[in-house]
């Protein structure tokens, strides 16, 4: 609970209930003296309570009429344009009008209280009420483990990804959230509809956009897996095509400087690398025999290729926001600074970053991706479909058996 809003226009009125949040330094109290005010404010704010009086003038200046913050609270309950406060408090000199408006008001489940400049029962009325919203904050903030509500959310970066994705979800949907202008699938992952599932595609490649999506994706949807899938590149003599790269830890490969060297002023780049681990839950779950899933999802390809036996590959995963063409830069920039390497991509950095300084309840973050090419000169699109392919029905797997 943090933000309070009051209309009141008697300046005496609205000092003395201004003094109530003298024990409250932590809330921001904003005022408003007309209707008119008031509606500016709650078209573009949410509050967690809005202190109203019941006589006030519509426009700043003007004549007090004795329904106008009735008025005021018609309208907040039946149009969508103004944000609703979390509660609404009436705090009126007058017992006519609580009598006249307590049927609508007991019908909204707002509070009407009688002010009373000699009496201090209205101060501890708002006080008691105020120390219960924040109470109650503070309890929906505190989020353990049963305060996740999806069972999984996947990431995709690209269209390929996506599509692959699309065909695990059953009885998918488009989804919306208010003020996101992300379009999200939703569905399960189970014929039972126990296990609930989100999908997101980012808008553009690379970290920046991995991390803000699983940013979004976290916040929405409070998903217990974190799963980011797709195409990556390989390291040869590690991997075939469509071999499955599990992240067991993950670093992001251009951080660092650049100098000037020598009379020529030969630019060189100095690597700083970021280093992220995957959680030794997920690793353990990682390190399973997965041979027979491995080899049904193998046989079950439709596609033109077949590779040699399909594996699955637990080791770092190396992250930048550059797609690499060029063996020269993986020997000099990248396998120096990790000689286990097992694959490299563009995204999966951010989300593991998004998932260790993200909202509440934390994922538990997967990063499942096939190797499609090997970041050389021989680079191309021909094993992208087997590779989105055998990393989303790895996935699938997972979900299926191996993710509680």
């Amino acid at each position: 609970m943090q933000r309070i809003l009051i209309v009141e226009d008697d300046e005496i009125k609205s000092q003395h209930i201004q003094s109530v949040f003298n024990i409250f330094p932590t809330l921001s109290i904003e005022i408003e003296n007309c209707i008119f005010k008031a509606k500016e404010k709650l078209v573009k704010n949410y509050y967690d309570l809005m202190i109203l009086d019941m006589n006030l003038p519509f426009e700043e200046g003007g004549y007090s009429q004795e329904f106008a913050g009735y008025m005021l609270l018609q309208e907040i309950q039946g149009v969508q344009h103004l944000k609703k406060p979390g509660d609404i408090i009436i705090l009126t000199s007058y017992d006519e009008l609580i009598k006249k408006y307590e049927g609508d008001i007991a019908k909204g489940l707002f509070v009407a209280i009688k002010y009373d400049v000699y009496s201090t029962e209205w101060r501890e009325k708002i006080t008691n009420r105020i120390k219960y919203l924040m109470s109650a904050a503070d309890d929906a903030s505190d989020i353990g483990e049963s305060g996740y509500d999806f069972h999984c959310a996947i990431i995709t970066a690209v269209d390929i990804e996506f599509t692959e994705v699309k065909k695990i979800i059953n009885n998918p949907q488009q989804l919306r959230v208010k003020g996101d202008p992300t379009f999200y699938t939703v569905g399960t992952t189970d014929l039972s509809n126990s296990k609930k599932i989100v999908v997101g595609k980012q808008h553009q490649m690379g970290m920046t956009a991995a991390s803000v999506l699983a940013m979004k994706l976290i916040q929405n949807f409070k998903p217990k897996y974190l799963i980011m899938v797709g195409i990556a590149a390989g390291v040869k003599g590690t991997s075939d095509f469509g071999d499955i790269i599990l992240a067991s830890e993950i670093w992001e490969f251009s951080s660092g400087k650049i100098i000037a060297e020598g009379s020529k002023n030969n630019n060189i780049f100095l690597p700083e690398p970021k280093y992220l681990t995957v959680s030794a839950e997920i690793k353990e779950i990682l390190n399973k025999d997965f041979s027979e899933e491995l080899e049904a999802i193998e046989q079950n390809w439709e596609g033109e290729y077949k590779g040699n036996k399909l594996k699955a590959i637990l080791g770092p995963i190396a992250c930048g926001p550059i797609v690499i063409q060029n063996e020269n830069i993986l020997r000099d920039y990248i396998m120096p600074f990790n000689r286990k390497l097992k694959g490299i991509d563009m995204e999966s950095y951010g989300v593991l970053y998004a998932s260790e300084n993200g909202y509440l309840p934390k994922p538990k973050v997967l990063v499942c991706k096939s190797v499609c090419d090997y970041g050389d000169a021989d680079k191309n699109d021909t094993y992208q479909s087997y590779a989105a392919y055998t990393s989303t029905q790895f996935v699938k797997t997972l979900l299926s058996h191996h993710l509680d």
